[in-house]
């Protein structure tokens, strides 16, 4: 996921960048273009959030589940919680900058008096999502790292059990067959 994640990020960013560069064209359809690229790239970046939160979720689930079945570490639970209440507050904040640069530009579009707000809006979402981007993308590799860990621990331990099972179902037959 931290590869999809980074991959993800990278096309939104591009977006913002090609958005703005539109804006600066002089040409009758470039107001056009910036609006349509600028919605793709607010867009792309609330399904990156969505993605992305999802698989935390869902990893999230997956390690719960295996450290109690397992009677793994407590302290990975911890973890998992500390991953997913910073991933929200960063998720926020990508919104937050989102719903702003998207508001100040649908004004600017109506008013050019609006560009004023509309630019550094826009700027600032940039940036704030370039250092989100960068948050998000290392609590992803923590987490993942944890999911791997995790998932090793269990498999371990369900070998382990595995192979004590079948060792006393082996004694049980030969207690059974053996003569009295």
């Amino acid at each position: 996921m931290p590869r999809t994640f980074a991959s993800l990020a990278i096309a939104t960013l591009t977006l913002f960048a090609i958005a703005a560069a539109v804006a600066l064209i002089d040409s009758d359809s470039a107001p056009d273009r910036h609006v349509l690229l600028g919605i793709g790239a607010l867009l792309l970046s609330c399904l990156v959030q969505v993605i992305s939160f999802t698989y935390l979720t869902v990893t999230g689930k997956v390690i719960v589940q295996a450290a109690h079945l397992a009677k793994l570490d407590p302290a990975c639970l911890a973890r998992v919680k500390q991953y997913k209440r910073s991933f929200s507050r960063h998720l926020g904040l990508a919104v937050i900058s989102a719903v702003l640069a998207s508001a100040s530009g649908g004004a600017a579009w109506r008013s050019h008096d609006a560009l004023s707000v509309h630019i550094p809006a826009a700027v600032l979402a940039a940036i704030i999502h370039s250092w989100i981007y960068w948050r998000q993308h290392r609590i992803l590799r923590c987490n993942a790292d944890l999911v791997e860990a995790t998932l090793k621990a269990y498999s371990s331990w369900r070998t382990r059990r595995t192979h004590s099972k079948a060792a006393d179902a082996a004694g049980e037959e030969g207690n059974v067959l053996a003569p009295q």
